[in-house]
């Protein structure tokens, strides 16, 4: 070895050899690790942030699912958890005979572009009319006691969970 050392040493063809060998592999050993983080940067840079957003006035009622990130959110599941059970979706919770202004069910697989929301369960409420007034409040006593949560994933099949409880409902509820 101490021989093949003085060889590259006093030889210019094998130093200059040998420190190309040597900057070839600095140089793979970087391609690699910025490849590396050219990967993670990219399934970042598409990464969707679900959220549940609520709207409760006198006159709406509303749960939205919103995608604040920058990619698609590929929803997997719903689940909609009460006191004692388990439904897929706020609609399955409902009184029947009310007219809504929206709701959806079977959204697996659906997806949700970033800055988009897709609208859950909707109900428009005429405040000048006392039966209307009484079914919105007693489907706010319905959501009172609920929590909402949504299984989606990314473009890569990294999953996420968003869960929110619906108590923000019962805010208004005069026991």
């Amino acid at each position: 070895m101490k021989e093949f050392y003085c060889k590259v040493i006093n030889d210019a063809e094998l130093s200059i050899a040998a420190i190309a060998l040597i900057t070839s592999v600095v140089s793979i050993f970087i391609g690699f690790v910025g490849l590396r983080i050219q990967r993670k940067h990219n399934k970042k840079s598409v990464l969707p942030i679900g959220t549940i957003n609520l709207a409760d006035y006198e006159n709406c009622l509303r749960i939205k699912i919103s995608n604040n990130g920058v990619g698609p959110l590929i929803i997997k599941s719903c689940n909609t958890i009460g006191k004692n059970s388990v439904k897929p979706y706020p609609i399955n919770w409902m009184p029947g005979g009310v007219v809504w202004s929206t709701f959806r069910e079977n959204l697996d697989n659906h997806t949700i572009l970033s800055g988009s929301s897709l609208t859950l369960l909707e109900l428009q409420v005429n405040i000048k009319n006392k039966g209307e007034i009484k079914q919105r409040d007693k489907i706010r006593t319905i959501l009172n006691d609920l929590e909402l949560e949504v299984g989606y994933e990314d473009i890569y099949g990294k999953e996420f969970k968003v869960k929110r409880k619906l108590d923000w409902f019962g805010r208004n509820l005069n026991y």
